[in-house]
């Protein structure tokens, strides 16, 4: 699911990009290369028993933890007094580690999946529930909500340090001015024209459609392709949609 915590998203990002640079410099050893990156995600994902063992390509096993220590190690080898952000970086991706198996309630409102399980869990004491009941569905689903009088994720008042970045870094702006130098400013764009008229749309990530069969692909992320989304906007269309066409068919 999407993480709603600031925090996690920066800590996703950062470790990526952590774990991108020590491969793009040779730092990376083979006995960490898991045999089914996927799969070995998937099993930690359902593994209530929270041993994350993972296998690697050597045949050997590991849990994630130890895992994400290895890179962590490499990181602060050779990546540490980079940059202020990677630094930020390094002793939180640290301070997460630690946290995880010895002092969990500290990343509550920070980490996503700790933060929910927490509040299904509270919710469950709370009201004598069994975990099958369908109350817990919508629990969980409220929490992504990214409404701020709805959402589930913004009445949790986290600890100093995870509650100052998150108030730290939203930026109320983001959710209407998208960044200039990205395909994101020729797709709000589009998002704007289609939400004040009636045609059918579809947005992707990459592509624009309208009526499923008019498509602006916009491959590179680092295009803002403003004036293809234009030119694709101005096109002469009838409000017609396939919706349309099958109400006027007869039974």
């Amino acid at each position: 699911d999407s993480n709603m915590s600031p925090y996690a998203t920066a800590l996703k990002i950062g470790t990526t990009a952590c774990v991108l640079s020590l491969l793009e410099d040779g730092r990376l050893p083979r006995n960490l290369v898991l045999t089914d990156a996927v799969q070995s995600t998937r099993d930690i994902s359902r593994d209530a028993s929270e041993r994350w063992i993972v296998r690697l390509e050597n045949g050997k096993t590991m849990s994630a933890l130890d895992v994400q220590w290895e890179f962590h190690h490499l990181a602060q080898k050779h990546l540490r007094h980079s940059s202020a952000e990677t630094n930020w970086l390094l002793e939180n991706w640290g301070f997460v580690l630690e946290a995880i198996p010895h002092n969990r309630q500290t990343l509550i409102g920070g980490v996503d999946w700790i933060t929910k399980k927490w509040l299904l869990e509270s919710f469950v004491q709370a009201e004598g529930l069994s975990w099958d009941d369908p109350w817990l569905q919508s629990i969980d689903l409220e929490y992504h909500n990214i409404d701020p009088r709805r959402g589930l994720f913004f009445s949790i008042t986290p600890g100093k340090r995870i509650s100052d970045w998150n108030n730290g870094v939203r930026r109320a702006s983001a959710m209407h001015v998208p960044p200039a130098n990205t395909r994101a400013s020729g797709r709000a764009r589009a998002v704007n024209f289609f939400q004040n008229c009636n045609f059918p749309y579809v947005i992707n990530w990459d592509s624009i459609a309208c009526d499923s069969r008019d498509f602006l692909v916009m491959g590179n992320p680092f295009e803002t392709y403003n004036d293809e989304v234009d030119r694709f906007l101005s096109k002469p269309r009838t409000i017609t949609s396939a919706t349309e066409q099958q109400l006027e068919r007869p039974n």
